[in-house]
């Protein structure tokens, strides 16, 4: 046994010293953007199935921040990396809510448990149900835009808000990044890095319920993850 793990570990560690710098930091990234922590453990890789065809998203409240041409190339943006095409809805029959308003009333709409201080301490509250594949089956979010400090954080809000309910729930250490921990005047768009992870997470390669540790190794040992790494999007 002992052999067996000392050949696995020698075939990684010679795998891993034929990607470049840029591709060990890519793959770095994008495993923390699409992982969540929660009480210091890492949960299972969530996303909406591959053969989804239509991820339909209904608005709740007046959209602010981005005027319509905006928000609609956004939209086109992300369809595009995930090769499914997002619409929105005015029906019932939506996957996303997108609810722009009172806390509370997001929490009852949403059918989600909002914790009673909830309403005093934050401007914003995204939630997510997924079938036993970790596949996602449902996703919302809230922006309370009576608390949201200044346009910039709009912004940030609600493209990130977005991108949680695709699954990408992490987070890196990129103050350019819409996958940065707090909105500032850089991350209100998408860099080509961002669009790298969100292309990434949508790969068929990548499969809901993954864990962290092995997929860290496996997109290291991908023989195109150089190419992928380096993509101009």
């Amino acid at each position: 046994m002992k052999l067996i793990l000392s050949i696995s570990l020698l075939i990684f560690v010679l795998s891993i010293k034929g990607q470049d710098k840029n591709a060990i930091k890519y793959v770095d990234n994008y495993i923390n953007a699409a992982f969540w922590k929660v009480q210091e453990n890492y949960q299972p890789l969530i996303k909406w199935p591959i053969d989804k065809e239509v991820i339909k998203y209904k608005i709740v409240g007046k959209r602010e921040y981005l005027k319509e041409k905006s928000w609609n190339k956004f939209i086109i943006e992300l369809s595009q990396l995930i090769e499914i095409r997002i619409m929105e809805t005015n029906q019932n029959d939506y996957d996303i809510l997108i609810f722009f308003g009172d806390l509370m009333e997001y929490g009852k709409l949403a059918n989600t448990l909002i914790p009673v201080n909830a309403d005093i301490k934050f401007n914003n509250w995204s939630s997510r149900k997924w079938n036993k594949d970790y596949s996602l089956t449902s996703a919302s979010f809230c922006i309370v835009p009576s608390k949201i400090n200044n346009m910039q954080e709009g912004i940030f809000r609600l493209k990130s808000g977005l991108l949680k309910s695709l699954g990408l729930l992490g987070e890196i250490e990129n103050e350019y990044s819409i996958f940065y921990k707090f909105p500032n005047s850089y991350n209100g768009s998408l860099t080509r890095e961002d669009k790298r992870i969100i292309k990434m997470h949508y790969n068929e390669f990548i499969l809901p319920g993954a864990t962290r540790d092995n997929l860290s190794t496996e997109l290291l040992g991908l023989s195109n993850i150089n190419d992928l790494s380096k993509e101009k999007l």
